[in-house]
C-alpha cells in the first residue's frame, strides 16, 4: 500500500470502529472477577486497553508505535509503553492478565509466547482476540465487484496453537456472529478503510468527494434508517499453568 493511501484509509480506520472490545472481554472474563495488574499488547490507540481497565486496579497497554501512542486514550488506570514485549525489561510474574486484541497474526513466535509464560503468573488468563465486520452484502450497493487485497489472508482466528511448550492451558476457542446497528457515515468509513475498496471508489468519486459520496449512496440505501451489518468474534482464552 503506498504511503499516501496508507494515510487516507488509517485516517477512516481511526474515525470509526465498532465497540466490541468490551462485549467480548464480557465473554471472557466471569462477572465480578477482579486482577490487580493487566497487560494490553499493542494496544494500539488504546481501544482494547480501556475495555481491559474495567477489570482491573491498574495496566500497562504497550506498542511499537509511537504514533499510535500518540493518541492513545488517556485513563488514570493505565500507562501506555513503546516498546516490543520481547525487548521489555518486566519482571517476572508481574501480571495478573494478558490481552492481545487484533494483533497476534502480526506478532506472534516462540520468543513471544516464553515471554508471555514468564510475564503472566501462574493461573493468569491469556485472552487472544479480535473481530472482523462483513461488509461483503455492501459490495453491490456500491458496485464493488471484487475488493479482495493481494497478498495472503489475515487469519482472525489466529492464537498461540502450534507452539511450543504448553505452559499456555487453552481453555476455550470461539467463534461468534454479533449484529451491529451503524450509521451511514460509520459505515461508510469502515467501507473505505480497505485500501482496495477506497481506489476503487476514490477512482469512481474523486478523493476529495469519495466520503460524501459514499455516504448519499449508504442513505439512499437506507431510506434514512439504521444500517445493519454483521461481526464475527474470535477468542481463546488460555491459562498459565507453570
Amino acid at each position: 500500500m503506498s504511503e499516501a493511501y496508507s494515510k487516507i484509509t488509517a485516517g477512516h480506520y481511526t474515525a470509526f470502529r465498532p465497540s466490541l472490545h468490551a462485549p467480548i472481554l464480557e465473554r471472557c472474563i466471569e462477572e465480578g472477577e477482579r486482577f490487580g495488574t493487566g497487560l494490553d499488547v499493542g494496544c494500539g490507540t488504546g481501544r482494547s486497553t480501556i475495555a481491559l481497565a474495567d477489570y482491573c486496579d491498574s495496566v500497562i497497554g504497550i506498542d511499537p508505535s509511537s504514533a499510535m501512542l500518540d493518541t492513545a486514550i488517556q485513563n488514570p488506570k493505565i500507562k501506555y509503553l513503546n516498546a516490543i514485549l520481547e525487548e521489555s525489561d518486566f519482571g517476572s510474574d508481574s501480571y495478573d492478565i494478558i490481552t492481545f486484541a487484533g494483533v497476534l497474526f502480526y506478532s506472534k513466535s516462540q520468543d513471544l509466547y516464553n515471554e508471555v509464560v514468564r510475564l503472566s503468573k501462574k493461573g493468569a488468563p491469556v485472552i487472544v482476540y479480535d473481530f472482523e465486520v462483513v461488509l461483503k452484502v455492501f459490495d453491490t450497493i456500491l458496485d464493488l465487484g471484487n475488493t479482495e487485497n493481494v497478498g495472503p489472508p489475515y487469519d482472525h482466528a489466529v492464537n498461540f496453537a502450534g507452539l511450543l511448550d504448553g505452559r499456555l492451558d487453552l481453555k476455550i476457542e470461539e467463534k461468534e456472529v454479533v449484529d451491529l446497528s451503524v450509521s451511514s457515515s460509520e459505515l461508510a468509513h469502515l467501507i473505505l478503510a480497505e485500501e482496495s475498496s477506497y481506489r476503487k471508489l476514490a477512482s469512481r468519486f474523486g478523493s476529495d468527494e469519495v466520503f460524501e459520496s459514499v455516504q448519499r449512496i449508504l442513505d439512499t440505501a437506507s431510506m434514512g434508517t439504521a444500517l445493519h451489518v454483521q461481526a464475527n468474534i474470535f477468542y481463546s482464552i488460555y491459562v498459565n499453568t507453570k
